[in-house]
């Protein structure tokens, strides 16, 4: 990665207006033009930084992203500066406000996802996103060497192709502005088979606790689960709901719950049975997860 200085910020400057998982996002008070992603003090600099150059290499190979400016810190925490798009609002925010609009909103999505998949990447720009999670696993010491071989094997039955993948591919990470649609939060881009972007709408739908899916989402469980039925339909065809797309699912399924593991040590105690084909152990948790998150919420 090439050599990188954050430039210094004063929160002073910011105004809070918005946040999910990762972090929150700032208005300037005194340029409207430019807004700021800040990330949670746990996301460390390089994946920051990785994100920012990420986001301002797709914005010049022509996706629809805004452009990014500056590479900032607070001092403690790190994210970027980005173009304002005007007027904007994710899909989930537009479903939240009007839940009519999740059945034209979850087609618009497939066809966007459809737009992103078909680009041409540049292999040597990016990552290999069944090689990057092969190396994740390895490292990580909460699999047993079973597990491993196990998720080998599901990284091994993805399509060797060089297809865009978005990494976090949520309609939270798509906004529009005047009749056009943005990605955004592209630090985890890569390429490989464009079902592993499928990962992330079939595991919020299906493995989250539904009081953290309405706390980051704004929308409950039951639509995201609306919302993934209606996109699968419009982007799959007639392959939605086959037994070969079925069993890719599982598999892809397996890949997400272990990176979740990986990457979140404190999930471990949830989806451990999962990854270990304890669904009835993992459905006790999941509940109980869902009422310990309720009480302190």
């Amino acid at each position: 990665m090439e050599q990188r200085q954050a430039k210094l910020i004063d929160l002073e400057d910011w105004e809070k207006f918005g946040g999910g998982g990762n972090g929150w996002s700032y208005n300037h008070k005194h340029d409207s033009s430019i807004i700021m992603k800040l990330n949670k003090k746990e996301i460390s600099e390089e994946i920051s930084y990785r994100e920012f150059l990420t986001s301002k290499t797709l914005h010049e190979m022509g996706i629809n992203c805004p452009k990014v400016l500056d590479f900032v810190t607070d001092g403690i925490r790190f994210g970027m500066t980005i173009e304002r798009i005007q007027d904007k609002q994710s899909y989930v925010k537009m479903i939240a406000d009007n839940p009519d609009l999740l059945e034209p909103l979850a087609k618009d999505f497939a066809v966007q996802s459809k737009k992103f998949h078909s680009i041409k990447c540049d292999i040597t720009l990016f990552d290999s996103n069944t090689e990057r999670f092969r190396r994740l696993f390895a490292s990580c010491p909460r699999f047993t060497d079973s597990d491993k071989k196990m998720l080998d094997g599901c990284l091994d039955a993805l399509e060797d192709v060089q297809c865009p993948i978005h990494g976090d591919f949520t309609p939270s990470n798509i906004i529009r502005s005047d009749g056009k649609d943005y990605w955004i939060d592209l630090g985890n881009f890569s390429y490989g088979d464009p079902d592993m972007d499928l990962d992330s709408l079939n595991f919020i739908a299906k493995y989250t606790p539904a009081k953290v899916v309405e706390y980051i989402f704004h929308i409950t469980r039951k639509q995201f689960k609306q919302f993934l039925e209606i996109y699968g339909r419009e982007y799959y065809g007639d392959r939605w709901g086959s037994k070969e797309l079925k069993k890719k699912i599982d598999s892809i399924t397996m890949i997400r719950v272990a990176r979740t593991i990986a990457e979140r040590p404190r999930a471990s105690i949830i989806y451990l049975p999962l990854l270990h084909h304890q669904r009835f152990k993992f459905a006790i948790i999941l509940k109980l997860a869902d009422i310990f998150v309720r009480r302190f919420n």
